[in-house]
């Protein structure tokens, strides 16, 4: 479950025109770098709003603001889209990826550092998912799963659309 093709390349050339602001002007060189920097990205927010206005939509600005960054885990890929735990506030999040299947990228029931963003009215993943080498046992799994369905069935599931 991808985002349009259109929007996930606006979304990508404005995510790495922050990312080169906040490595002082410096493309960055592959995924380790792109990491290290989004850890920065999320601590200076309000610098990138002031000092990027100019070279980013409004729009991007916006969902940096309103992203939720840091240890998620990832349940599956469902009808509707792929399904987030973020364990800190036991909320669940239902997003679209951008360029790449996520359950390539990372096997199911997976923790992960990410980023989760509202996007042209769409809720995605920033693409950049770094896994822990966790697992769980079948009845962690299970509470994991009955709370999605829970949080689908109460309407607190967030997405968009």
């Amino acid at each position: 479950m991808l985002i349009e093709s259109e929007l996930a390349e606006k979304f990508l050339f404005e995510y790495q025109l922050v990312m080169t602001y906040i490595n002082n002007g410096k493309i960055p060189e592959g995924l380790a770098d792109f990491v290290a920097l989004r850890d920065e990205l999320y601590n200076c927010i309000s610098e990138v709003k002031a000092n990027m206005s100019h070279a980013v939509s409004r729009e991007l600005l916006e969902s940096l603001d309103n992203a939720i960054y840091g240890r998620f885990i990832y349940l599956k890929k469902y009808k509707d889209g792929y399904v987030f735990l973020h364990p800190n506030s036991n909320q669940y999040y239902q997003v679209k990826g951008l360029t790449s299947s996520i359950e390539e990228i990372c096997p199911e029931y997976s923790v992960v550092d990410t980023a989760i963003l509202p996007f042209s009215d769409e809720l995605i993943c920033d693409g950049l998912l770094v896994p822990f080498n966790a697992s769980f046992g079948s009845a962690m799994k299970k509470e994991i799963r009955d709370g999605y369905w829970l949080s689908k069935k109460n309407g607190t599931l967030n997405k968009i659309a």
